[in-house]
């Protein structure tokens, strides 16, 4: 697709035949407004891991392009088109995209409003299940203001009590004859006239209602006009209930956002009003283009008799939330007759929704814990949530789990009674390492959450020393100083401040002892030998003059310590972490040790300013390989950046992978390790 400026038209490209199962257009419906929402569809879609499977058709009213500029380097395909048309007949646009993946070989569409937010795994899910759409009509998210998906999304995301609450609100409705319609007043025996808001008997009055109407043209309209077609009513479309299902979206964000379980729920001859739908582009084709269904400027009616006439079912993702922030029914019918009884708010309705953004991205969380893991230590996580449980500072915290295995299940689950807020994302399980590190930068960016304590899963930590390190944060606000770490008791340099600290003389000269028997040999595609000089080849160890042995390596990985790949070092040393493990978790004081001098930081927890994080992550001439050690360091030496290090606010970290059956050995050490603080 490419646009000629001197004509003002998109040239489609020569069709492609063969239809594609596996790729996805999403036809966006937009007029050149609603960026504010625009931008926040688009932070979801670009963390979608299907989002190589999409390609997204933004169809626009004028030529002006606001997008075009929004979508560059997110690695999304897209095309920007203009379709000239009425707010009151967007069909044009609706059959350009249509014609579009008809000549591209798009199976599927997900068409979709410009007033829609759609998280990533809400999408993800649809796109999985989009072969369901060769039995079924539709398949649509559990939609915020949908109908009848509002009556699910409350449901499931809200507590019993504000269900309540909400379809009290429902229940204020007053329905009126709206001319040329459909006489909607037999409904507010459910409303006004009930005790309280039952939604299947509202849902089945509409449609005996609709049934019983006798049809006398083919647009379905009765002697006094009105239409049996439009039953795509409810409270919610006239505003009650949207001031506190937003509020409540607000309050329950990070819930809405996380990824969970979905399933999926058929509805039959029911009436689908959801401004986010997926179908495949035949049968969007056939009942827009070849059914005489349509009776109006919208593909709401053609979309619903088509599923009455063929039996199919209109699918809802239950679980699988998506936000619509508003019909605007409250401002430009509820002042006119056949509107409802509530007032037309004194703002916009894009004021509304502009406010209602900025409340629901407002910064919240001061810190965003990275937490790394897999499924091959699901034994250390219930202890960190249990730390981070007792935080004080729980309303200052959010944790990303971030996962490439298929356990979300199990995080979720420890996670599901915790204190502070958290979302649970799964990544594709090969190259994930720095998606996880830019998919956190983004969220930490999005969220206006100023610093990211990145948190390896195999780290053992008390909760004092985590809210040391939370309160400390504002010291990295000094551009001197790039991140602060506990004493990690097998990190370099720390594991030699760990020493110092905990152990007795005796215990001093036996682990200096076990570093000083180790030779050094290559390994890592670098030559190590000449570090000899430090152990075998010295009278006594010097953690000093070690690290400038290191310091002078050509090598780019100088993260080498006798305690990294000595397994005799290592085990005796977590022998003595053993020994002092009360004094460990349960510290009683902290001193902050600014080290200036070390040639290397390897430690697998560490609290950095977001800002700073994502320079060094995207400074691309930075690195050697797919992880961000290396950068880290080099971003260090090149801005003479220090590393505070909290003493005696110690972290445990037991293995590392250059140790034989690491991994068993490590699990037997945390066991063994909580049975006895226990």
């Amino acid at each position: 697709m490419q646009f000629n400026r001197t004509s003002g038209r998109f040239k489609l490209a020569q069709p492609q035949k063969q239809v594609i199962y596996d790729k996805l257009l999403i036809l966006y419906i937009t007029n050149n407004d609603r960026l504010f929402v625009f931008n926040r569809f688009l932070d979801e879609l670009k963390h979608a891991t299907c989002k190589s499977s999409v390609h997204l058709l933004i169809v626009n009213t004028t030529t002006d392009d606001e997008y075009t500029s929004q979508m560059t380097g997110l690695g999304i395909s897209f095309t920007v088109a203009s379709v000239p048309c009425p707010r009151s007949d967007y069909l044009p646009k609706i059959r350009y995209g249509i014609q579009f993946a008809k000549q591209y070989g798009f199976a599927y569409m997900l068409k979709c409003d410009n007033d829609i937010i759609i998280p990533s795994y809400t999408l993800e899910y649809m796109f999985a299940n989009r072969r369901t759409l060769e039995k079924e009509l539709t398949l649509s998210p559990s939609l915020s203001t949908g109908i009848p998906s509002v009556e699910y999304f409350i449901e499931s995301l809200f507590t019993p009590e504000e269900v309540d609450l909400v379809r009290n609100d429902f229940k204020q409705c007053v329905f009126h004859d709206q001319e040329n319609i459909f006489d909607y007043r037999p409904l507010n025996r459910h409303t006004i006239g009930a005790d309280k808001w039952d939604p299947a008997a509202y849902f089945k009055s509409l449609r005996q209602l609709s049934e019983s109407m006798i049809q006398t043209d083919k647009n379905g309209r009765d002697h006094t006009k009105h239409s049996k077609f439009y039953r795509g009513n409810h409270p919610i479309r006239h505003g009650f209930g949207n001031s506190l299902i937003n509020e409540l979206i607000v309050k329950y964000r990070y819930k809405l956002f996380r990824e969970k379980k979905c399933s999926i729920v058929a509805e039959e001859n029911t009436y689908l009003c959801d401004m986010c739908f997926m179908i495949s582009t035949a049968k969007y084709d056939r009942l827009l283009n070849m059914e005489n269904l349509v009776i109006d400027g919208c593909d709401e009616v053609p979309l619903n008799r088509y599923a009455w006439n063929t039996g199919m079912k209109h699918q809802i993702v239950h679980g699988g939330y998506a936000i619509h922030i508003t019909y605007n029914w409250r401002w430009f019918l509820n002042n006119q007759d056949g509107g409802s009884n509530i007032e037309k708010p004194t703002e916009s309705i894009i004021e509304f929704e502009e406010s209602f953004i900025k409340k629901l991205y407002e910064p919240r969380s001061e810190i965003c814990i990275m937490y790394m893991t897999a499924n091959d230590r699901h034994y250390t996580f219930k202890n960190t949530v249990k730390m981070l449980n007792d935080s004080a500072h729980i309303d200052k915290i959010h944790l990303l789990v971030l996962t490439h295995c298929n356990d979300a299940e199990f995080y979720n689950d420890c996670l599901a009674d915790s204190r502070f807020s958290y979302m649970v994302k799964t990544f594709d399980p090969d190259n994930n390492y720095m998606n996880k590190i830019r998919f956190t930068i983004d969220f930490a960016e999005t969220n206006q959450i100023p610093y990211i304590v990145k948190h390896d899963n195999d780290i053992i930590m008390c909760t004092s020393v985590y809210d040391y390190i939370f309160e400390q944060r504002s010291l990295l606000d000094d551009p001197a100083k790039l991140a602060i770490t506990p004493t990690l008791t097998s990190g370099i340099p720390t594991c030699d401040i760990f020493i110092e600290d905990y152990l007795t003389d005796e215990e001093k000269t036996y682990m200096y002892g076990l570093f000083k028997a180790h030779s050094f040999q290559s390994m890592w595609g670098g030559d190590y030998r000449s570090l000899n000089k430090y152990t075998i080849d010295s009278e006594e160890w010097s953690s000093a003059e070690f690290y400038e042995g290191v310091r002078a390596l050509t090598h780019y990985y100088k993260g080498i310590h006798p305690v990294r790949v000595n397994e005799k070092a290592l085990t005796e040393l977590n022998k003595l972490v053993h020994k002092y493990r009360n004094v460990i978790l349960n510290p009683d004081s902290y001193i902050l040790h600014e080290d200036t001098t070390s040639p290397y930081f390897c430690n697998s927890i560490y609290c950095i300013r977001r800002d700073i994080y994502k320079q060094i992550v995207n400074a691309k001439e930075l690195f050697v390989d797919a992880f961000d050690e290396v950068p880290l360091n080099k971003w260090r030496d090149l801005y003479s950046r220090s590393i505070v290090i909290v003493r005696r606010g110690t972290a445990i970290h037991f293995m590392y992978n250059c140790i034989p059956n690491y991994l068993q050995r490590e699990a037997d050490a945390v066991q063994t390790l909580l049975n006895q603080s226990e």
